[in-house]
This record gives structure tokens, C-alpha cells and sequence, in this order.
């Protein structure tokens, strides 16, 4: 899978690239290359697989492709090992969405449309202020996040990082 086909965050039916870091047990960033990685994936509390742990050369970031075949599961648990002495596992859970696109044309990665439609079934709202995203709680009042907007000079646009 490239990196281009996979989603920002775990969507139903889509390939999913999970990016982690391993750390130390004191919880610093393992300095050295890893030693005979292994990741354990159980799809659904059933289905268990184990994928390529793939390193980013001279870091401690690694990643896993998960494929739209994998991402068609209600609940995916990962856990990754090393058998680095020192080496904390990385365990997460994945609960792949199955919201859909509702704006027409919308690009499978417009990230705003997608962000903005999980919140919207988690009863908040999101105000655009010119400056910044506001992502409200359920009384409406209460921002939970405020995301800046970022000025395209190219575009005079503005958008969310």
C-alpha cells in the first residue's frame, strides 16, 4: 500500500497506515535499530494476523499498513514487540469509522469534511471563527478544541493543520 492511499484516521473500508513509536522503559525514544519486531493483530476479537512492522531508517517511528480488507473490521488491536530487553510493546485499539462522505465530490481525504461529520454525530458543532476551528461540546457553549487556521499566501485561503 502507499502512503497515499491510506486515510488520516481509521475510516471503514479504507487503507489505514497506523504510525507508532517504540520507547525504552524509562520512556525515552529507542535509540538503536530494533531487534526482530513482531506485530499481533486480532480483528473483530477473532481473526489474528501478524503484518510487516516496517521502521523509519535511523528513528524509533515505525508504521503498519493495514489494508481496506483489514479496515472492514468492527475493532482491530494491534500490539507490537521487539525483543529489544528494554523495549516497552506498543499496544492500540482501532475502531475504524463508517461515516460516509456527504458533500458531493468531496476527495476521500478532504480531512475538514470528514472531521466535521464525526462531530457532527457526536452532537457538537464546529464554528470557523476566520482564525481558528472551535470544536464545541454538546451544550453548544463549551469549546472542547481550538484548532488554528493557517494562511495560504499562495491561495489567500485558509486552512486547518
Amino acid at each position: 500500500m502507499a502512503a497515499s492511499d491510506a486515510t488520516p484516521f481509521p475510516v471503514k473500508g479504507k487503507a489505514y497506515r497506523l504510525m507508532f513509536a517504540l520507547r525504552e522503559s524509562d520512556g525515552t525514544p529507542m535509540a538503536s535499530a530494533w531487534t526482530s519486531p513482531v506485530c499481533s493483530i486480532v480483528l473483530d476479537a477473532a481473526t489474528t494476523y501478524t503484518p510487516a512492522v516496517n521502521q523509519i531508517s535511523g528513528s524509533h517511528w515505525g508504521y503498519i499498513d493495514l489494508s481496506t480488507t483489514h479496515m472492514n473490521a468492527q475493532s482491530i488491536c494491534v500490539s507490537v514487540s521487539t525483543s529489544d530487553a528494554d523495549m516497552v510493546p506498543y499496544d492500540a485499539v482501532i475502531y475504524p469509522s463508517d461515516i460516509s462522505l456527504k458533500s458531493a465530490g468531496a476527495a476521500p481525504n478532504d480531512v475538514m469534511t470528514m472531521f466535521r461529520q464525526i462531530h457532527e454525530r457526536l452532537y457538537g458543532e464546529v464554528i470557523n471563527t476566520g482564525d481558528h476551528l472551535k470544536v464545541m461540546a454538546e451544550d453548544r457553549v463549551t469549546p472542547i478544541a481550538v484548532m488554528p487556521l493557517v494562511a495560504n499566501p499562495n491561495t489567500k485561503s485558509r486552512s486547518y493543520t
